[in-house]
């Protein structure tokens, strides 16, 4: 992972430190580092920047608790892991 003092230390800073900027329209938040607006922040800065989420919240002054994924991700997301566990045991009671 990137070094992530040397590398914002000479970079547009976007959003507050401390804080991660929620559009509650949108459901969406914003990515200090490029201002981009996503669903889920932990997938992207690790895709689009090469951070870790642990380093991410570390230079912004973030809890280590701080969700990285927006609401109705979080809402969303233990349906799509239980649907798709569901979806497997399906398929592997048809190979036997």
């Amino acid at each position: 992972m990137k070094t992530a003092r040397a590398t914002t230390s000479r970079m547009k800073i976007y959003g507050d430190v401390g804080i991660v900027a929620y559009d509650q329209i949108e459901d969406k938040l914003q990515c200090h580092l490029c201002g981009k607006w996503r669903r889920s922040l932990s997938q992207h800065v690790v895709q689009a920047h090469g951070w870790s989420a642990e380093d991410y919240r570390q230079e912004f002054g973030l809890n280590r608790q701080q969700a990285l994924i927006c609401e109705g991700t979080r809402e969303i997301e233990p349906f799509s892991k239980q649907k798709l566990l569901l979806k497997k045991e399906w398929l592997d009671e048809g190979k036997t």
